[in-house]
This record gives structure tokens, C-alpha cells and sequence, in this order.
């Protein structure tokens, strides 16, 4: 494993030292310049380059797109006025944080100037003399996955509110066994409807079971049984 990573080592060294090289010329600097220009936009994600000054020295087409511009309008503009409209560092500014530590900051970014909530992720990087000069600045839209989170919450919620009435009629009920109503738990005697009704979505509706109409109303039974005359 040590010689491999080794050899890697070796191989990304010879590749560095030939990229620049001074028998590279401007043309091929030029091809690489555009390639990397072309991987960048290929990138959903906003993509731009921050110097400690909060300037952005480069943007992917993403982040002009949602910007409602060209990359090399950004250019040279500070980020907190570009994305929030501010003069000074946004609050919790992972731009800033890195700045400050020279690590890597992440924060989550609600601001309607934005138009969507967004993980950023700001990464320090170096010259060539291996100071952190500014970070690479990452922005993804969380949009997605907050609606997700959302909709998991509501039915979340759902749930509990269901386990709860659930619950609400569980256990053992003191009812009376004469009058049939129930007591609650403050001690008052309520008709059987309304201590569920209160307790449940359950709704009554009334009506007189045949063994009780013969015994309240026998003559209207019996009136019912008769055969109607011809």
C-alpha cells in the first residue's frame, strides 16, 4: 500500500513539473486554461473562487446563470453584495470562517436574495509558494432535500397525532354500569358519546335498537308487526 501511494505520488509530481514546464507555450496554457473553464460549467453546482478579500476571481456558468449574468461580470465583485445584497460579510460567512481557520467551512444559506437554500462549502487554496490565498467556493441547492425533510416532518406528525388518540382511548375506563356513563380523569361522569367524541374523530349518530323500541314502545311495534288491511 505505502509503495503504491508512493508511486502515486511520483507520477502526480512528474505530471505537475510538465504542466509547468517553461517549454509550454501561452497557446498551451491557453487549451489548458479552457478545459478547466469547460469542466467547471459542466458543473450543476455554483461553483466560483473567492480571494480573502470576499472578490470573486471566477465563476462557473451555473452560478451566472441563476444570477441572471455572464461569469465575467462577477468578476472582480465582492460575494456578499453579488449573493446577498450586503456591504458587509454575510452572518456565519463559511467564505469567512475558512478565511479565518484556513479549513474547510460549510453552512447552510437561507436568504431570499438567493431564491433557494443552499449547502455552501468554501475550501481554502494555495499559491505557489503554498499560502492560502482565498477559497474555491461550492453551492448546492438544498431545495430537494428540504422539501423531503418537510414532507418527513408533516407526517412525522401525522403520526404522533394518530398514536396519540390512539392512546387517548386506551387503558381501562370507569364507566357506570347502570347509566353507562364514563368518568374522566378530573373526576366528572360524561354520556358515553361525548367523552369519545372529545377523545377521537369518532362521530354519533342515534337511533333505537329493536329490543328497546319493544320494551319503550311496545304498541308501536306492534302496530308495525300488523298486517296493514286491504
Amino acid at each position: 500500500m505505502d509503495a503504491a501511494r508512493t508511486g502515486t505520488r511520483a507520477r502526480a509530481k512528474r505530471c505537475s513539473e510538465t504542466e509547468s514546464s517553461p517549454e509550454r507555450g501561452p497557446e498551451s496554457l491557453g487549451a489548458i486554461l479552457r478545459a478547466w473553464t469547460a469542466t467547471l460549467d459542466a458543473i450543476e453546482d455554483f461553483i466560483s473562487v473567492h480571494d480573502w478579500d470576499f472578490r470573486i476571481v471566477r465563476a462557473n456558468r451555473a452560478l451566472a446563470r441563476h444570477l441572471g449574468c455572464e461569469p465575467a461580470h462577477l468578476v472582480g465583485q465582492r460575494c456578499h453584495w453579488v449573493f446577498h445584497g450586503t456591504e458587509e460579510p454575510w452572518p456565519g460567512c463559511p467564505h469567512d470562517r475558512a478565511r479565518r481557520t484556513e479549513t474547510t467551512a460549510t453552512e447552510e444559506i437561507l436568504d431570499s436574495c438567493l431564491g433557494v437554500p443552499l449547502q455552501v462549502r468554501c475550501s481554502p487554496y494555495c499559491d505557489e509558494a503554498g499560502r492560502a490565498v482565498g477559497t474555491v467556493h461550492v453551492a448546492r441547492d438544498i431545495t430537494q432535500e428540504r422539501r423531503r425533510d418537510a414532507e418527513r416532518e408533516a407526517l412525522i406528525a401525522r403520526l404522533q397525532e394518530a398514536l396519540a388518540q390512539a392512546k387517548i382511548l386506551g387503558g381501562l375506563l370507569p364507566i357506570c354500569s347502570s347509566c353507562k356513563r364514563i368518568r374522566d380523569d378530573q373526576g366528572y361522569w360524561n354520556q358515553i358519546e361525548a367523552y369519545i367524541g372529545e377523545r377521537s374523530h369518532a362521530e354519533f349518530t342515534h337511533g333505537i335498537c329493536p329490543e328497546c323500541a319493544q320494551e319503550l314502545y311496545p304498541q308501536w311495534v306492534g302496530l308495525r308487526r300488523s298486517p296493514s288491511p286491504r
